[in-house]
């Protein structure tokens, strides 16, 4: 069990894939923290961070305070550059 997840570990898939799941939650959760709104209901958050993440987003829910547009930067670079 210890040398599968090592393994694991040391694999650039599961690298990144990880990644980009710990930067969705938390992107998640942050903008729901800056926010308000119907980009904080529900799952959209969520939904919001990782089509940020992967395609710099389609215009449904964007923020709108200076400090949730500072972050969605952060999360397109992110994305970015993990994909």
């Amino acid at each position: 069990m210890r040398r599968w997840f090592r393994q694991l570990i040391r694999n650039s898939f599961f690298q990144v894939g990880a990644g980009l799941f710990i930067i969705m939650v938390l992107g998640g959760f942050i903008v729901m923290y800056l926010e308000s709104g119907p980009i904080t209901e529900k799952e959209t958050p969520f939904w919001w961070a990782i089509v940020t993440m992967t395609t710099v987003g389609y215009g449904d829910f964007a923020p709108s305070t200076p400090e949730g547009r500072f972050f969605a930067v952060f999360i397109m670079f992110a994305g970015i550059a993990l994909v």
